[in-house]
């Protein structure tokens, strides 16, 4: 992680760069993702973004990881998960797309978004 070699997530923000390690910036969002996951039914579809299978599996181990959550595809997702990078711009426009442009909650850091929840509205 170099965002404090270069002034924190602020700094690592105006340079485009990674502004948290993302294995970090979820864990404050497991939160949001069990609460907007209850009116979904059974399972809930998320888009994991950038979050490895096998880290979803080891927090899915330790208990930490909401269990109605299911990984899915943007198009196919009730829920999404946006780790924000400059070079993830692809990933967040589809994401928009697919759920809508409002995340429903943002982690931040000294105010700056490291991690966007998303959920698809009733009406869409």
């Amino acid at each position: 992680q170099y965002a404090p070699l270069v002034g924190g997530a602020r700094g690592a923000a105006d340079l485009g760069l990674t502004r948290g390690f993302w294995g970090h910036a979820l864990v404050p969002a497991l939160p949001a993702l069990e609460e907007l996951s209850e009116g979904t039914g059974a399972s809930a579809p998320v888009y994991l973004h950038d979050l490895h299978e096998l880290s979803r599996r080891q927090y899915e181990r330790e208990g930490r990881w909401p269990t109605r959550l299911r990984p899915a595809g943007a198009r196919k997702a009730q829920l999404g998960l946006l780790f924000h990078e400059r070079h993830m711009l692809t990933y967040e426009l589809e994401l928009w797309e697919a759920i809508g442009p409002a995340p429903a909650r943002v982690i931040e850091l000294h105010d700056v978004p490291l991690t966007s929840v998303y959920a698809r509205s009733a009406r869409r």
